[in-house]
């Protein structure tokens, strides 16, 4: 459905219909000035269709009050700065992961043994974030196994996902009718997404009661600034799905990109020569952020990866406040009227990122003039959502990637 929309915008301009009440922009300024702070748009009823539960509102779909109340509660824990290993606990997991590689994955000149990295990617983040969420990690590495069914899961899940955002009173339904809330998924469930509901709920309920466990994570963060029980069974599942499947895409896209082109994939590791990371080096020494972060066209290639396919494509639709607004070219919105983003398309803005935004190429934000690249940083924060709605888990998406693109 992305690259449809792209296709619309690239045919009809950076403002579309695409319903009788829904527009859509693939420009990155307009749907900053939708999502700023002081900004009158709120969220559409499009949000609904994101609850994991049918009756439970999460910080995906709260209204813009609650949704303000929420951030200010957990966005510490989001950023780590109550969890004392955020990044020691995140090389733990890298560690396995190479471990299992050399040791399952190797082939030489007689055998072939295919790696299935898609797989592998959420195995991988799933562990990371239930051993940051709740330090209680499930596992899949060290088994070598996807233990919940996670990727299936997310296969089966996503497309109606998406139907429901487009048709949210499909969500009242299940809310009024017993019958129908009877074949959703349920945390006793023995497979796929119900047991991942099963195995999140229970993470947290052990932190509520005469006997709760208390611990510097990050639910313990959410509980110490204030969120209920019923928050966080809701908001686990939220941390599970979320921090899941974006991060192992971008892992994916990244290496999928640069191991398919030799030019890219020889600087790569030629800059990764001259840091030295290359060299033996134990498979308990995982490369740090502050030496990721200084690597130049590492940093090039994530950003890249994030542009040439956005982890997250929803329309994130918002509401035209009382009053209507005008476009920069002089045209209406009235009032009442939705209004989504075309990541895809904002990403692949030919006026942003030059006329070859289509094909990946790290070197545009090394060898750009320096008005063009703050004009390409501007839009490249609209894929994590900006202003007042950026996403929380931003910077943790950010460490992976650079630790696991080393490795």
């Amino acid at each position: 459905m992305h690259q449809i929309l792209y296709k619309t915008t690239k045919r009809y301009g950076s403002v579309v219909r695409i319903a009788p009440n829904s527009l859509m922009t693939s420009d990155a300024t307009l749907w900053r000035r939708i999502c700023a702070v002081r900004s009158p748009y709120v969220r559409a009823d499009w949000y609904r269709g994101m609850r994991f539960e049918p009756d439970k509102d999460i910080i995906l779909t709260y209204s813009d009050d609650k949704h303000r109340e929420m951030r200010s509660k957990m966005a510490a824990g989001y950023a780590g700065k109550e969890n004392d290993n955020v990044e020691k606990a995140l090389d733990a997991r890298i560690i396995k992961l190479v471990r299992l590689i050399k040791n399952e994955y190797i082939s030489d000149g007689n055998s072939y043994t295919p790696f299935d990295w898609g797989l592998m990617a959420s195995n991988l983040t799933l562990d990371v974030v239930t051993e940051l969420g709740f330090s209680h990690c499930i596992g899949n590495i060290e088994r070598n196994a996807d233990l919940y069914d996670y990727y299936g899961s997310i296969a089966q899940g996503l497309p109606i996902i998406q139907a429901l955002t487009i048709f949210p009173w499909i969500v009242t339904l299940f809310e009024k009718s017993a019958i129908l809330r009877r074949i959703m998924p349920s945390p006793e469930d023995e497979h796929g997404y119900g047991r991942l509901l099963g195995f999140a709920k229970k993470r947290a309920r052990e932190r509520f009661g005469p006997e709760k466990v208390e611990k510097r994570d990050m639910l313990g963060s959410f509980i110490r600034h204030g969120i209920t029980q019923k928050e966080a069974e809701a908001e686990t599942i939220v941390q599970m799905m979320a921090g899941t499947d974006p991060g192992a895409t971008l892992l994916r896209v990244a290496t999928l990109y640069i191991i398919t082109q030799p030019q890219v994939h020889r600087r790569l590791l030629d800059e990764f020569q001259r840091y030295g990371l290359l060299a033996d080096r134990s498979d308990k020494t995982i490369v740090s952020i502050a030496t990721a972060s200084k690597m130049p066209y590492l940093q090039a290639c994530i950003k890249e990866a994030l542009r040439i396919c956005p982890p997250f494509c929803g329309l994130l639709e918002k509401v035209v406040p009382p009053g209507g607004d005008v476009l920069a070219d002089g045209r209406a919105l009235p009032k009442g009227t939705h209004i989504g983003v075309s990541f895809w398309g904002m990403m692949r803005d030919p006026d942003v990122f030059s006329d070859d935004a289509d094909v990946f190429r790290p070197e545009r934000w090394i060898n750009t003039e320096e008005e063009r690249l703050r004009m390409m940083e501007k839009s490249l924060e609209c894929v994590f959502s900006p202003g007042r709605y950026t996403c929380l888990g931003k910077d943790m998406a950010i460490l992976q990637v650079n630790k696991v693109l080393v490795e």
